[in-house]
């Protein structure tokens, strides 16, 4: 604590990462529970965006700056570098508030109107979502970020007990919201068929999505092996259900998807699917076997007392 951030040299790839200097050093110096890095330079952005009255006790930050004063110091600083001819890039884990949120419409149309600068053209942004699967292994990942300590609740009793909305799971959903609330471009990537094809995700934005120049598969100036992988959790607490659990917990999952399938099928033209072997294989299994029973859930509240239910017929390991 008490010591500066300071800005790289020189950047690897032609983008700026716009992150306010002062909620930089804020969040650097204040005393978090977790270990502020520039990662999360943008989680400051979107609570504020939830509600612009809403105080945090515990973040200096919010003690320092109201919430209209952060969102303008994000949108003063990303504005700078668009003048300056810079291209732009941010991202958060915290951008699936707005899937997760009933303020989420409102959120993102305020990022469209009070972030971004108003010269920005909509066809000039894209969004990137990443398609994750396994289901099952993304909502145990879910419970491994939320239940991170040896004293918090197990993945049974989580999962029966929890309030969470289960919204970043809902990967297709936000990819609805954006497609309505605004005129931008989405790429949609999917990982699984994207590492069947041997790419490392980091590297596979800046190239094929930033349009940086690469060699191959890696970025020009870069290693294969220095591509970074961060908020992974590692599987020291395995899911204490049996795997019967696990594998109707995951067709849930999958059926969840099948509310987006005109989204696939029937695309907008904003819309681009990278590498969609996984999501073609849910949507194939969506046509084969489950929406011709309509038994699958329409509602992620819906998801979650059935998963609830699931977990509760098969019990627990102890």
């Amino acid at each position: 604590n008490g010591s500066q951030v300071l800005p790289l040299e020189k950047p690897v790839i032609d983008w700026i990462w716009p992150v306010p200097a002062r909620i930089a050093q804020i969040e650097h110096n204040d005393t978090h529970s977790w270990d502020w890095t520039p990662s999360k330079a943008f989680y400051p952005m979107m609570e504020a965006l939830v509600d612009p009255q809403r105080k945090y006790p515990k973040r200096t930050l919010f003690q320092e700056l109201s919430a209209s004063e952060i969102i303008q110091s994000y949108s003063d600083t990303i504005a700078r570098y668009w003048d300056e001819g810079k291209n732009i890039v941010f991202g958060t884990e915290a951008m699936d508030m707005i899937i997760k949120l009933p303020e989420g419409p409102r959120m993102t149309r305020n990022i469209s109107q009070n972030i971004l600068p108003e010269s920005v053209d909509p066809s000039q942004v894209t969004v990137v979502v990443m398609y994750r699967t396994p289901k099952i292994s993304h909502l145990v990942s879910m419970w491994h970020q939320n239940c991170n300590r040896d004293i918090d609740p197990k993945f049974f009793e989580w999962i029966t007990t929890t309030k969470n909305t289960l919204g970043p799971i809902d990967s297709l959903g936000m990819i609805s919201l954006f497609l309505e609330q605004t005129n931008w471009s989405i790429a949609v990537v999917d990982l699984a068929g994207l590492k069947k094809e041997g790419w490392d995700s980091s590297h596979f934005v800046a190239c094929e999505i930033l349009g940086e120049k690469c060699d191959g598969k890696v970025v020009n100036g870069l290693e294969s092996s220095d591509a970074m992988t961060v908020n992974v959790r590692s599987n020291k607490r395995p899911p204490n259900v049996p795997n019967i659990t696990l594998e109707k917990m995951d067709a849930v999952l999958m059926d969840f998807d099948c509310n987006y399938i005109s989204l696939i099928e029937n695309p907008d033209a904003r819309l681009k699917v990278y590498y969609p072997s996984g999501l073609e294989k849910i949507m194939d299994r969506c046509k084969r076997e489950v929406l011709t029973s309509d038994g699958y859930p329409k509602t992620r509240d819906k998801m979650r007392q059935t998963l609830t239910t699931i977990a509760l017929e098969h019990g627990k390991l102890e």
